[in-house]
């Protein structure tokens, strides 16, 4: 099978080398700082490294749980093994030879096949041995040459969903994306279309594109897409290391590979190289941890999954052997009523070998039984190693603090797998047990039809020896001679039926009146039996209603929950604008303080600067103030919400008790009411057996006067004319009687046998039903716990299979083995009629012989004597028996009554303990809609005192915010005041440097220039001659170098300076332009237009550079007074307008920074930032950032001042290369050289990156 390969190694011999490191010892591999990236060959979206192992472990484990017994014991060894073992176990030579699990698989497949050929052959097994009673049984038998597939489950299981579990071999469990998680991306890619970094819509458009988020094998996962809309986009810029940004994308990696996302996130720019190198390192840990439970784990699935296939074949086989047994016995039922000579009778051999063919099922069954429960035992073994390495992972997971069950990775299934795979182990063993009891029924079935056979012969030899014996009591009665002994006899046989009649009158008053006990205890029985079931259907319907409380009870608690949370949410967000506006109120504060200093040293920049820091925090407190009392608001609402939903939980809780208290009520009656149902019916069982007791008294008393009246009436018949007859007619009685009471003994013998073998299939049907029974708890268990893997696991699959086969088959063996003891206990009932009649029939010939005797002996007695007492007799006879037809209808009233009292006590226990427990489950659910009102109750008033804090925060946020506005109006007005101050200095200067000479005073000498080296390097030397030059420019030679001298010859030199030392350039020009008359300058104005344009726009530049570079000469000269005389210079400043690029605005730099401020520095500040163009570049993006070029100011007048920790925090990077970074961003690099601190970058932290290459390949 052709399977779809996913991303793969490809990695340099340096990346394995420290793969190798990174498994073996972490503190080797990967670099001093956890921030370094993985090794990396650079091509891609993505880091490749760590991938290939990540995914093997996901597709081996899929293939542990969709394999057979072959591919299970291969991707155990793999898994177990190194990850060279791993790949080796997926390898495909060339791509084309089969990987060892390919084999494994094709293994697993013949297996199947094998299995089912197997099954077909088991089944015709069966009907072999069926074969002879079904061929020799015709017309309508219940036979059947065909046995039914009892293991048709599990055949089409093996043929299918186990195939089509096979045919997702060499998928690994990656996830796909939603629909909605999609939707969301397209719509990010869509907005961010144009604006991303080079190349970022492609790996967009990459990314999205169908065929790569459709499962089974899409290249991008869910986590691939919640990580875009989660960052807006492909990454930018790594987060800080330590940070709660960097901790949650460390952590979000590996759920994604403990979810079988195996790839490196999408990092086209490497940015999250220190991310999924600490995440990397994490994880195989994590891993490697927990490798010895996995091993248990997987282990212990193998075994338990096969341990229920033996089961299962134990329980197929056995289900077999008891319908082959079913089958015999249908086949001796039919032919047990037919006769010798029946046509098509098999030979009598074939009945033998019926009975050894039925013991031989039976034991075969019991058989399967031993191996099922073997089964069982090395299941449960199985099954508590597997939970015992949970244990132990679990246990390895807390000490390392990391979630439970993550590091089993695929195991973490396999232990849910163990479990349902025992438990189908066990159902599957206890339904092998149920077949085994029905196959003992049908044995035991046999044998009483076997025993009714003999007593229905038996009791056809007793009735026809008492109607011989009856026939010879008549033919003495007919020959009696002697009158006098036949009258004699005929007396005492009447006075005999009179005391019958008597005894039989008596004890069917008796017998009525018990029978009318038993009917009042009857009706006391029913009348509280539906007692209970009225209480039951009270307490029933209480239930309900306490359920329902209390899921509207956790309804609401959920909604106080929330509610709290949202209330916590917006007073965290209340709390911290309140912090921040009083942050921003001291800002302010400091800054118009600040900016009032600055005015009064007349350093306008630094006012102005100062001003807009106090009005920046001023607008911060204000929007902080607003927030936290829009935060304080919601807290507020949310609290509401809150306060509501715990009254209503409160309400239903009490609604729920009462509910509770009124089921229990409830209950208890209908306990009543079931202990009065059983009292009656023991009421009714006494009267029974006392009714029954007196219906046998009377019985035997109307037998005594039948008997009586009828030797009575033979004697007075045959008294004259039978005398003679007498004697032989009693000898021919008396030899019949005797041979009577023979069979009739046999009849009851065979008929005891017939009871026996009928209770012994009782007892087996009793143990079927059991043992079915037996069979829900590890049925239901195995397909509740398999059920949620079937679809991805063949042995939870099987196991849910086995559960519900288990259940159906037990059921059905059960109801075959209570059909089979019904069976048997009608003939047990037959037989005892049977042998009731025969004991009837011997009785009766007994009697006739002895009455043939009496006539014999007494028959020439009076006749006349005989006749009357025989009248009398008769007489007693039927009032006797009159008195035994009551009794016995007393007697069957009576019984049923008392079968009926006693249905009725056990159908109120019932309904009693049904009430009992729904009152317990009602009570169960008031406990839970207390707790949950109380948690409700609690939520609302954290909630209420959260709303309470967020509201304190937003009034003191709106003060501060108001004090913070106040200090940001004075800033600024101290700053417009030095701005004007400034800018008419400003003026002035630029007047005289138009005006004035272009003298710049002496070169730099030889002597000068090696002071200045010496102190402070080549580059003031640099900037001493580019000031020098750019100081002794004349401004007519400036407006000559810009192409501007066509103004010369309309406007004097004179004239000329004093327009560009004004402060309106171009207007002054003009003016001077119109003065000189627009008719000569007619063909020249568009070139003295472009002239006066080009002039207006760069005179001010050149005019404010001028008066830098006079700056700086002064600066520098003043210098080399102090190092001539051989001082040490106490400071130096070099100006930011020249050097310290992107520190202050231009404006403010030349104030800021000036030689005049360098008393209070510590170093000499020199800035190499405008040496290369694209460090430059990258500080001009910084100063775009007006709370980064505030916090670069102050860092720089920190190091000025010599605080060399003049940041939030300081670094070294390489060499003597530092740099210092603030809480919003900035950064600056520098590095100190004797007295001189060189200001070498600056940046935000966006560019940081970038600044840092670009200073290692400069200076590193």
């Amino acid at each position: 099978m052709l399977r779809h390969r996913r991303l793969r190694r490809g990695l340099a011999g340096t990346a394995l080398t420290t793969a190798v490191s990174l498994l073996t010892g972490l503190a080797y591999a990967l670099p001093a700082q956890a921030a370094d990236p993985l090794p990396d060959n650079g091509a891609g979206a993505r880091i490749t490294f760590g991938q290939g192992p990540r995914a093997d472990r996901c597709e081996v484990g899929h293939a542990l749980h969709i394999g057979g017994a072959t591919v299970k014991a291969a991707a155990t060894k793999a898994l177990n093994g190194t990850d060279a073992d791993l790949a080796a176990a997926l390898l495909r030579k060339d791509n084309i030879y089969p990987s060892l699990l390919d084999d494994a698989l094709r293994a697993d497949r013949a297996s199947a096949v094998a299995y089912v050929q197997g099954a077909d052959a088991r089944k015709k097994g069966w009907e072999a041995a069926n074969r002879p009673y079904a061929m020799s049984a015709t017309g309508a038998t219940g036979m059947s040459l065909i046995s039914p597939e009892f293991d048709a489950g599990i055949k089409a299981f093996t043929l299918g969903p186990q195939e089509a579990l096979y045919d997702t071999f060499g998928q690994d469990g990656r996830s796909a994306p939603s629909a909605a998680s999609l939707d969301g991306a397209r719509k990010l890619a869509a907005s961010l279309k144009g604006k991303s970094p080079a190349g970022d819509d492609q790996l967009a458009d990459f990314t999205l594109y169908p065929g790569n988020v459709e499962g089974p094998f899409n290249s991008i996962t869910s986590s691939d897409i919640a990580r875009y809309l989660r960052q807006g986009g492909f990454p930018t810029q790594a987060p800080a290391d330590g940070s709660p940004e960097y901790r949650t994308e460390v952590e979000s990696l590996k759920v994604s590979w403990a979810g079988c996302d195996s790839w490196n996130p999408q990092d086209p720019r490497r940015v999250l190289a220190p991310v999924t190198a600490a995440a990397y390192a994490e994880w195989e840990q994590e891993y490697a941890g927990q490798a010895k439970p996995r091993a248990d784990i997987m282990a212990a699935e193998g075994s338990a999954a096969a341990q229920a296939q033996k089961a299962t074949d134990a329980m197929i086989e056995s289900i077999g052997q008891a319908w082959l047994a079913d089958q015999i016995l249908t086949w001796q039922k039919f032919w047990a009523g037919k006769p010798a000579d029946e046509p098509g009778r098999p030979a009598k051999s074939l009945f033998t070998q019926a009975a050894t063919d039925l013991t031989k099922a039976r034991d075969k069954a019991a058989a399967q039984v031993t191996l099922a429960n073997a089964a069982v035992t090395a299941a449960k073994t199985a099954a508590d190693k597997a939970a015992a390495a949970q244990t132990s992972a679990y246990a390895i997971a807390d000490a390392a603090r990391t979630p439970r069950g993550r590091g089993l990775l695929y195991a973490q299934q396999s232990v849910q797998v163990v479990k349902a795979s025992y438990a189908a182990t066990q159902a599957a063993a206890k339904a092998t047990q149920t077949a085994l009891n029905a196959a003992k029924a049908t044995v035991a079935d046999s044998k009483a039809q076997l025993a009714l056979s003999q007593t229905q012969a038996h009791a056809i030899n007793t009735e026809f020896r008492r109607a011989a014996a009856e026939e010879a009591a008549a033919q003495a009665k007919a020959a009696a001679d002697a009158a006098d002994a036949q009258a004699k006899e005929a007396a005492a046989n009447a006075a005999k039926a009179k005391t019958a009649q008597t005894t039989a009158e008596a004890a069917e008053k008796t017998a009525q009146a018990g029978a009318a006990t038993a009917k009042a205890a009857r009706a006391t029985a029913e009348a509280a039996a539906a007692t209970a079931g009225a209480e039951h259907a009270n307490a029933t319907r209480e239930r309900a209603k306490a359920e329902a409380a209390e899921t509207r009870a956790k309804q609401d608690q959920a909604t106080a929950a929330s509610a709290r949370s949202a209330a916590e949410t917006s007073g965290a967000t209340a709390e911290e604008g309140y912090a921040t506006a009083i942050a921003a109120q001291q800002r302010a504060y400091e800054a118009k303080n600040r900016a009032k200093d600055a005015a009064r040293d007349k350093q306008a920049a630094l006012s102005r600067a100062a001003a807009l820091e106090s009005a920046a925090a001023a607008a911060e407190g204000t929007a902080a103030a607003q927030e936290t009392r829009a935060a304080a608001t919601e807290a507020r609402a949310a609290a509401n919400t809150a306060t509501s939903a715990a009254a209503d939980a409160q309400q239903e809780a009490d609604t729920a008790t009462t509910a509770a208290v009124a089921a229990r009520a409830a209950s208890i009656r209908a306990d009543g009411a079931a202990y009065r149902a059983e009292s009656a019916a023991q009421t009714a069982q006494a009267a029974y057996r006392t009714t029954h007791a007196a219906a046998v008294t009377a019985h035997a008393a109307a037998a005594t006067a039948i008997e009586a009246a009828a030797a009575a009436q033979k004697n007075a018949e045959n008294a004259e004319v039978e005398a003679k007859k007498a004697a032989a007619a009693a000898v021919t009685a008396r030899t019949e009687a005797t041979a009577a009471r023979s069979e009739a003994d046999k009849t009851a013998s065979w008929a005891a046998v017939t009871a026996g073998y009928a209770y012994a299939a009782a007892e087996h049907a009793t143990a079927a039903r059991d043992s079915a029974a037996e069979v829900i708890k590890p049925a239901n268990e195995a397909v509740n716990i398999g059920t949620a893997y079937k679809e991805t696991d063949s042995s939870a699959a099987f196991a849910v299979l086995v559960g519900q086969t288990s259940l159906t088959l037990s059921e059905q063996q059960a109801a075959a083995a209570k059909a089979k003891s019904d069976d048997a206990a009608k003939a047990a009932a037959t037989a005892k009629a049977l042998a009731d009649k025969a004991a009837a029939d011997a009785k009766a010939a007994a009697k006739a012989a002895a009455a043939a005797a009496a006539d014999a002996a007494r028959a020439a007695a009076a006749v006349a004597a005989a006749r009357v007492s025989a009248a009398a007799a008769a007489k007693s006879a039927e009032a006797a028996k009159k008195a035994d037809a009551g009794a016995q209808e007393y007697d069957r009233q009576a019984g049923s009554d008392a079968a009926y009292a006693q249905s009725a006590a056990y159908t109120a226990r019932a309904e009693a303990t049904a009430a009992d427990s729904e009152a317990t489950e009602a009570e169960r659910d008031a406990a839970g809609a207390r707790s949950a009102a109380k948690a409700a109750d609690a939520d609302a008033a954290s909630a209420r005192a959260t709303a309470t804090e967020a509201e304190d925060d937003a009034t003191g946020a709106e003060a501060a915010a108001k004090d913070a506005q106040g200090s940001a109006e004075e800033a600024d007005a101290a700053a417009d005041s030095a701005e004007e101050e400034y800018r008419k200095r400003v003026e002035a200067d630029r007047a005289s440097a138009a005006t004035g000479s272009p003298d710049s005073g002496p070169g730099l000498s030889a002597s000068d220039e090696a002071l200045l080296l010496k102190e402070c390097g080549q580059s003031c030397v640099d900037d001493y001659r580019s000031a020098k030059a750019l100081a002794s420019l004349d401004v007519i030679d400036w407006v000559k170098q810009n192409g501007a001298d066509i103004l010369l010859e309309f406007i004097g030199e004179k004239d000329l300076k004093r327009c560009l030392g004004s402060g309106d350039v171009v207007s002054c020009l003009w003016t001077l332009v119109n003065a000189a008359g627009l008719v000569l300058a007619v063909g020249k104005i568009p070139a003295l237009g472009k002239a006066i344009a080009k002039v207006g726009s760069g005179i001010a530049k050149f005019l404010d550079d001028t008066v830098q570079a006079k700056h700086t000469l002064d600066r520098l000269r003043k210098l080399l007074e102090i190092l001539r005389k051989g001082q040490a210079p106490a400071q130096c400043l070099l100006t930011l307008a020249d050097d310290m690029l992107g520190l202050a605005p231009a404006a403010a730099a030349r104030k800021a920074f000036s030689a005049s401020a360098a008393p209070e520095a510590k170093f000499c500040m020199k800035s190499l930032v405008g040496k290369d163009k694209r460090l430059k570049e990258l500080a001009e993006q910084a100063g775009r950032d007006q709370t980064v070029q505030r916090d670069l100011n102050n860092m720089f007048q920190k190091l000025m001042s010599g605080n060399l920790n003049s940041g939030t925090g300081t670094k070294a990077l390489f060499g003597n290369v530092r740099y210092a970074r603030s809480a919003h961003g900035a950064r600056l690099f520098y590095r100190k050289t004797g007295d001189t601190i060189e200001v070498l970058g600056k940046s935000d932290k966006k560019n940081e990156d970038d600044v840092i290459a670009r200073l290692k390949k400069l200076y590193g």
